[in-house]
């Protein structure tokens, strides 16, 4: 077996586009007849509470004003400093007086106004504002603790679930395999995808998983490795804008070597 220690500060020079989250990886010698990868050890940043355009935006409606929206600012919180965000920038968009709580015994927010007001359900920001808000919204809700199903306009709505302070629950990382495969020797791509939890309670720093709590593996069939190309994206949305630009990766990769074949080059008469 061969271990392969990757991070996003060692971008193969050759790739000059290489971002942090989607680089090439040039291994220091070829890995030969490789049947299996398996991802050994993980460290990903922590994620801000709120990110620009992943979860930022907020649907409400009010007695006085009807539909409203806001647009949170980006940054790491804790329960009380979004509750606090939600009041200031709600109330700033409504004729209305927010004063929503949170309650640490239970850990659920309670959304609190001046007059009836609730949280639009994910159905109705379709309609108003399109597909693509409304999951924006839906992560918004994870975070809070709604459920994202119409509710009684109040002064008080209490939200149902509670709160869960992480802006993404899971990473996809692909690793495309760049090398030629036995017994054939062709040429060959092939992509492999891991699941990474992001289970942290942090607010800042590292998410670090080790050997013994955390270990992928896929099989591979017969290639002798010589370049990866490492691409890590939010969840599984697997969109361009959704690459994790400027920050820190890092992986450490196992090769397992197989017996079965040998490597042998192709040969002219």
């Amino acid at each position: 077996m061969v271990y392969v220690h990757i991070d996003n500060y060692f971008a193969d020079d050759d790739f000059p586009d290489n971002e942090e989250s989607n680089f090439s990886y040039k291994v220091s010698r070829p890995v030969n007849n490789v049947e299996l990868m398996n991802l050994k050890h993980v460290r990903l940043p922590i994620l801000p509470t709120v990110l620009e355009g992943w979860n930022d935006s907020v649907y409400f409606n009010t007695a006085t004003d009807g539909n409203l929206s806001i647009t949170l600012v980006q940054g790491f919180y804790t329960p009380d400093e979004l509750v606090a965000q939600l009041n200031s920038q709600m109330t700033a968009a409504a004729t209305g007086t927010f004063n929503s709580t949170y309650n640490p015994n239970t850990n659920k927010i309670t959304l609190v106004c001046s007059e009836n007001a609730v949280f639009k359900s994910f159905a109705q920001v379709v309609e108003v504002a399109g597909v693509a808000e409304e999951i924006i919204f839906e992560r918004f809700g994870r975070l809070v603790g709604f459920t994202g199903t119409a509710q009684t306009a109040s002064t008080s709505v209490a939200l149902l679930n509670v709160v869960f302070m992480t802006s993404v629950r899971y990473l996809t990382l692909i690793i495309e395999v760049n090398g030629f495969q036995n017994l054939e020797t062709i040429n060959r791509q092939a992509s492999y995808s891991f699941t990474i939890p992001n289970n942290s309670t942090e607010l800042q720093g590292n998410i670090i998983y080790k050997e013994e709590e955390f270990s992928q593996y896929n099989h591979i069939n017969h290639v002798n490795v010589n370049r990866l190309q490492v691409r890590t994206y939010l969840e599984d949305d697997r969109s361009t804008t959704n690459f994790l630009v400027g920050l820190y990766f890092e992986y450490l990769l196992e090769f397992i070597q197989s017996k079965k074949y040998a490597y042998v080059g192709r040969s002219s008469r």
